[in-house]
């Protein structure tokens, strides 16, 4: 798995932070993953694509979309779904250098809802039995203001996930994780820090328990925000497991967190579109990761996932210059 990410990453010429992840489900809902911080959201991804094409599927297939109802976890991340051999289904995702919106790649104060930010798209078949749709790679360039990069990101993209194969870690994976979560029992908090401008709507706690083999993490948070700092429910629950995984020194090749861990989420946590937005990981998402390891033990330092595609500027909320440089880059570096 990590080598067809390696792959991806030296087919394109492009500086900024692609940030790629990718996994394999099986029809039984095991999962293999390259990060298990992102096992929550793939999970989600394939099942909402298989949902909703149903049984209109043949190998060669790829579908992608960016809509956070979906899996995604901002607007400029592209997931790519496929089948695979033996029953199982690949899901490959990376950042787009944009996708429409206040500013390029996606992060803007002004951005107060998920159309605000970009260009939504829901489940779509960018390859039909390995052949591209044209009109599909088309809707994504007309969408961009880097339309050559932000297509051969797609293409790129479609291309790695039909290359993806199951690792065989599942079974050992969630062996450890249970042993780690055992007799865990806890309760931590943090405080929501904002961009300049936007206040903080106060703090996030999370309560932990194990229980019948299980972790349960309950999490308060404050209600949904009209400021754009509102978080997607599959965007906060691959931050828990991000954080369970830290903070009980777990490295995982699997999913098998989302199998051991029970979450419980709400209020800003758990908005739906149009509210949750991208800079939700980096303020909210922040403060849930920082309340979750503290409440299971860990240091509950600040974190930024690196999800985004280049660092954001806190007196601003947008993307730094030098970040956005590197984007808008990425249109002239395709034919370099």
């Amino acid at each position: 798995m990590k080598s067809v990410i390696d792959q991806f990453r030296a087919s394109l010429p492009f500086s900024y932070n692609l940030a790629a992840k990718a996994a394999v489900v099986s029809n039984d809902r095991a999962l293999w993953a390259s990060d298990a911080g992102c096992a929550a959201s793939m999970a989600r991804s394939v099942a909402a694509a298989r949902d909703f094409f149903g049984t209109r599927w043949q190998m060669g297939d790829v579908s992608i979309s960016n809509d956070p109802d979906r899996g995604a976890t901002h607007v400029c991340q592209l997931t790519a779904v496929a089948p695979l051999r033996d029953n199982t289904w690949g899901v490959m995702r990376a950042n787009l250098p944009d996708v429409g919106g206040w500013c390029p790649g996606g992060y803007s104060p002004q951005a107060i809802d998920r159309w605000a930010e970009g260009a939504r798209f829901e489940p779509a078949k960018l390859f039909l039995a390995g052949k591209v749709r044209r009109e599909v790679a088309d809707l994504l360039s007309l969408n961009s203001r880097t339309p050559m990069a932000t297509r051969r990101v797609a293409l790129a993209l479609a291309e790695a996930v039909l290359k993806l194969e199951a690792a065989d870690a599942y079974a050992a994976d969630l062996a450890r994780a249970r042993a780690a979560i055992a007799s865990k029992r806890g309760t931590g908090s943090a405080a929501i820090t904002t961009p300049a401008g936007i206040a903080g709507p106060g703090e996030i706690a999370v309560r932990t328990e194990s229980k019948g083999g299980k972790l349960a993490i309950e999490v308060k948070a404050p209600a949904v925000s009209p400021a754009p700092i509102n978080l997607g429910e599959a965007a906060s629950r691959d931050i828990v497991l991000s954080a369970v995984a830290s903070a009980l020194g777990l490295e995982l090749q699997s999913g098998a967190l989302v199998e051991l861990v029970d979450i419980k989420l709400g209020g800003l946590l758990a908005a739906r579109v149009p509210a949750c937005v991208g800079i939700g990981r980096e303020t909210s998402g922040a403060a849930l990761y920082a309340a979750c390891t503290r409440a299971l033990g860990g240091k509950g330092s600040a974190w930024r996932m690196g999800d985004a595609a280049g660092e954001v500027d806190w007196s601003t909320g947008q993307l730094s210059a030098k970040s956005v440089a590197a984007l808008l880059a990425a249109e002239r570096q395709v034919n370099a």
